[in-house]
């Protein structure tokens, strides 16, 4: 951990531990990539008073790295069943050269009801009668097609994401609170406590 604020519930980790930590990877010239998502990579008790949260699983990267890799970016990802969320290094962004990709058919189209009509409109629609004009013609469309879906298709797995994120942190507030009423509950017990043994030894020395 290179923050106390990379952790929450029970005990907190001691201060120099965290300080030693931050002094190596400063020592060693790296940098912490920035998370992106939820702020946690592990937890335990989840949905409990006992609930731990830390950040464990990081990326640290030197100058010559993001030198290389300018728009690299570290993504929090979804563990279902693993208490560790695995993390997702993206080194870059995909730059598109001024040399033409060849067409590639996906199979994952196959499943998507647009595909028929897609094909069907275009080589209707292709204003030429040449046999590659056409097939040209077909595979831009789909090409283009096939980006929409792509888009649409992360658009929805980013939602769920979003959902799951919003979920997680309204459940550990959720547990704070808890947490906070229990530990309000016993110190008004002790000090009502307290309260009736003064009573009682003051009634003794009269």
């Amino acid at each position: 951990m290179l923050s106390p604020d990379e952790k929450i519930g029970r005990v907190d980790h001691p201060t120099w531990l965290i300080n030693g930590f931050r002094e190596v990877v400063a020592t060693c010239g790296l940098t912490d990539l920035p998370l992106k998502g939820y702020p946690f990579t592990w937890a335990r008790s989840k949905g409990t008073i006992n609930a731990v949260e830390e950040r464990i699983e990081r990326a640290l990267v030197n100058n010559g790295w993001t030198t290389i890799f300018p728009h690299g970016t570290l993504s929090n990802c979804t563990a279902p069943i693993s208490d560790h969320s695995p993390i997702l290094l993206t080194t870059e962004n995909k730059i598109l050269s001024g040399k033409r990709r060849g067409f590639r058919f996906k199979n994952k189209w196959l499943h998507e009801p647009g595909l028929s009509e897609v094909v069907r409109e275009s080589w209707v629609n292709s204003s030429s009668t040449r046999l590659t004009d056409k097939l040209q013609y077909t595979a831009d469309n789909l090409q283009r097609w096939g980006r929409k879906v792509s888009r649409e298709f992360q658009e929805k797995i980013d939602r769920c994401k979003n959902k799951i994120d919003s979920s997680s942190l309204q459940n550990r507030s959720s547990v704070s609170a808890a947490s906070s009423r229990t530990k309000l509950g016993t110190h008004c017990s002790i000090s009502t406590g307290g309260d009736l043994l003064e009573t009682a030894g003051e009634s003794l020395l009269a």
